[in-house]
């Protein structure tokens, strides 16, 4: 099965419109919302949701009922991405700094015997980041490390390592890792900005503008 992908169980024409409480959408507007980020490759996930609605409701607080609704929606959304794409949640957790929760699900991806080489590099990119963020820098860069043994090619991870060598002020191995990333993927308009970053750190002001002005530039054709 193609991973990465979302479908419904019927036919799109017998999805209903039923409007879903506490939104302004109906469910087949979030199927086609869901379809069009996803794909339209089946991955079928099915199961029960229990959500207890028989606690008393505070003072000025949403109805039991609207607050049993956007429990089991923000459930369903998190059990159905962690099957689907558990890089995808992690990557969730660490925007809202739950980072813990981000690192156990990478560590799994990671440890997952049956998972594929590019997923688990991507997983140990971003425990990388995720232990960056929590100030972990030695850690990080071992998870840098072994997200590029696993896949030579992953730009990306060769960028966040050169964050983190650019947060210590190893300037000019920063920008050695932000070469190597372009080399992967000259497309790659986050290197180009964080190699700016650097050169302006450094007092090389046109050099900096250059950099920025490409990433620009790339950031704009996408």
């Amino acid at each position: 099965m193609k991973k990465d992908n979302l479908t419904s169980l019927r036919e799109e024409g017998s999805v209903p419109d039923v409007e879903i409480l506490g939104t302004i959408f109906g469910l087949k507007t979030l199927v086609d919302v869901t379809r069009a980020v996803f794909g339209v490759y089946p991955k079928h996930i099915s199961g029960d949701i229990v959500v207890r609605v028989d606690t008393p409701a505070k003072v000025g607080s949403p109805p039991v009922q609207q607050q049993a609704m956007e429990l089991l929606v923000q459930s369903t959304a998190e059990a159905a991405l962690g099957q689907v794409n558990p890089y995808v949640l992690a990557a969730y957790w660490d925007d809202h700094r739950e980072y813990e929760k981000s690192i156990e699900i990478v560590e799994r991806i990671i440890q997952d015997p049956a998972e594929d080489i590019l997923h688990k590099s991507a997983a140990c990119s971003l425990c990388g980041l995720v232990l960056y963020e929590q100030k972990r820098s030695d850690e990080a860069i071992a998870k840098f490390q072994k997200a590029i043994e696993l896949d030579p090619k992953l730009a990306l991870a060769y960028n966040n390592w050169g964050s983190v060598l650019d947060n210590k002020g190893k300037y000019d191995e920063a920008i050695a890792k932000f070469r190597k990333a372009i080399e992967l993927d000259p497309k790659l308009a986050l290197a180009y900005n964080n190699w700016g970053i650097v050169l302006r750190k450094q007092g090389k002001n046109d050099e900096a503008e250059a950099k920025f002005q490409k990433a620009i530039e790339l950031s704009g054709s996408q």
